[in-house]
């Protein structure tokens, strides 16, 4: 039987290096250098105008602003009811004229009562 032939050599590859860890310092140093960056990011972005804090400040100022329009308009609501009755009530139109501008019906006598005492109790 012939000899055996020899196997031919593998082709020469590069072994991948290891990625190359940082020093215990630089990667403090990297990580801090990171966290400083985002707190920066996140501090901006809370605190410049129309910021966080400004949208917070913002959204109670419209509630206070829409219950503000909700009062109004049930003052208003009640004015127009007021409003139509004057127009339209002749007993409401007699009441608004004998409350507000003094009017009185022919016959009728206006009186005027004070106290006599200065304590008020009349005795």
């Amino acid at each position: 039987m012939p000899a055996p032939r020899p196997l031919a050599p593998l082709p020469l590859r590069r072994q991948p290096k290891a990625p190359r860890a940082l020093a215990p310092l630089a990667e403090r140093v990297l990580w801090a250098l990171v966290f400083c960056g985002a707190l920066l990011a996140v501090g901006h972005a809370a605190l410049r105008r129309g910021g966080l804090v400004e949208s917070v400040r913002d959204r109670a100022s419209y509630e206070a602003l829409r219950a503000e329009v909700e009062d109004l308009k049930v003052k208003n609501d009640a004015l127009a009811d007021e409003a139509a009755r004057l127009l339209t009530d002749p007993a409401t139109q007699e009441s608004a004229a004998r409350e507000e501008l003094g009017y009185m019906r022919p016959g009728e006598h206006y009186f005027i009562l004070k106290d006599l005492t200065p304590g008020g109790t009349g005795h």
